[in-house]
């Protein structure tokens, strides 16, 4: 298969809503019976063209389509787990109160057009803590040189959808699911896994089911594929 970075990216976000284990270059390979390497996979996450200008650019025509007098604009940001991920300008330690102890996490805010029927991403920033400083105690520590007040000047009005996208993201699009250990690639998975959630959205009006029902036909179809084939290799082989 001859496939561009744009072939790539329509693909890529298929395989994070479909597969449902961890999500690795060499398993999107494999789904697609070796036609795109792993390498393929691993140069376009690491090459920065998976962008919030990207996602922009998926989603612009829908917004189009959708846009009425309902419409608004939502902005929020949200935290995911990286527990075993090695610190740097994307992972970095918070205080977590449900812990009551601080763990790595990487944060991350999402502009939401929203119009009651659709909640649709259409764009993306990750906070970062780029600069290093020394505090009081003399520890060497790092802070965002753009701050999230910065980020986000625009109070969302709609917090129920919000929380939605954030808990399909988390559950249904694999976005904790890196397979990367690069600042850039992990940035290039995350703002994948937010593309995936719009083709999701595309389904759940096609279909007239949410997002986790969605899901859950694809596991169960999934099981069924498994059954069989384990179903095939139990029957005796002919003489």
């Amino acid at each position: 298969m001859k496939a561009n970075k744009s072939t790539l990216l329509d693909l890529y976000p298929d395989y994070l809503i479909a597969d449902v284990g961890q999500k690795t270059a060499t398993g999107f390979s494999s789904v697609l019976n070796s036609q795109v390497s792993h390498d393929m996979i691993t140069r376009l996450l690491t090459s920065g063209y998976v962008s919030s200008c990207r996602l922009w650019i998926m989603v612009k025509p829908m917004c189009g389509e959708i846009e009425d007098e309902n419409g608004v604009l939502n902005i929020d940001d949200s935290i995911e787990a990286k527990t075993y991920t090695d610190c740097n300008e994307l992972i970095f330690w918070h205080f977590d109160h449900t812990l009551n102890r601080s763990a790595k996490w990487v944060n991350f805010g999402t502009a939401i057009y929203d119009n009651r029927k659709m909640s649709l991403p259409i764009g993306v920033c990750y906070l970062k803590k780029d600069v290093s400083h020394v505090d009081k105690t003399g520890k060497t520590k790092r802070k965002s040189s753009i701050s999230k007040q910065e980020h986000f000047r625009v109070i969302y009005q709609r917090r129920w959808n919000i929380e939605e996208y954030h808990k399909s993201i988390k559950s249904n699009t694999a976005f904790p699911k890196s397979p990367t250990r690069k600042e850039m690639t992990k940035q290039s998975h995350f703002t994948a896994s937010i593309m995936a959630y719009v083709k999701l959205d595309r389904l759940k009006i096609r279909c007239s089911k949410n997002h986790f029902a969605l899901k859950s036909i694809m596991l169960v179809n999934a099981t069924k594929a498994a059954w069989a084939t384990m179903q095939n290799f139990s029957e005796p082989k002919a003489a």
